[in-house]
């Protein structure tokens, strides 16, 4: 009997764990994004490598309400040492839905969208666009408080003469989250 018993929860915790699947599956990916800045000493270069996990709320036990897709994300801001002591920043914000818009798949279901970042051959140029990420530097990199938004277009407002946005790019990729640079450089976050 105790037997029977055992059976019967294993297979209604069985019935659960698909039902669960099937309401909310998960779509993950993980995406390189490359800075590349024109300084009068050459290009500057810097990339982070972040987690995208969407997880589709659907399913007939699932209220109308609550349908559709959540986004979480995994990894760091882009830093890039523009000249020394100088640093450009692409922040996280938005980057969950980067991908799509970079790739022209963002009106199209998550399925699709999944298929597809698993078959995206190398780096895209993001358009400069609303899709471009916020980009942040600091008038003193020690004071958290001296954050200030930067422009594409208007880098040597910041950072001097002939200093430009080269472009940024995407692509999906197979290599590990990255952590630990923007600590590297905010020493301020680890104390």
């Amino acid at each position: 009997m105790k037997i029977l018993l055992y059976a019967l929860a294993a297979f209604a915790l069985l019935v659960l764990y698909v039902w669960y699947q099937w309401s909310y599956p998960n779509f993950s990916w993980h995406q390189k994004m490359v800075l590349e800045v024109e300084t009068p000493e050459g290009i500057v270069i810097g990339s982070s490598i972040i987690a995208v996990h969407k997880r589709k709320r659907s399913g007939a036990f699932v209220l109308p309400a609550a349908r559709g897709v959540s986004t979480d994300l995994e990894g760091e801001a882009v830093v890039v040492e523009i000249a020394p002591g100088k640093y450009l920043f692409a922040l996280l914000k938005g980057a969950g839905s980067l991908a799509q818009e970079t790739f022209d798949v963002d009106n199209q279901p998550i399925e699709q969208i999944y298929d597809i970042m698993q078959t995206k051959p190398g780096p895209t140029e993001i358009p400069f666009t609303k899709h471009y990420p916020m980009l942040v530097t600091f008038t003193d990199i020690d004071i958290p408080s001296s954050v200030r938004a930067v422009e594409p277009g208007k880098l040597e407002e910041h950072f001097g003469k002939g200093i430009r946005l080269k472009r940024i790019t995407l692509e999906i990729t197979d290599e590990p989250v990255t952590w630990g640079k923007v600590e590297k450089v905010l020493k301020c976050l680890s104390a």
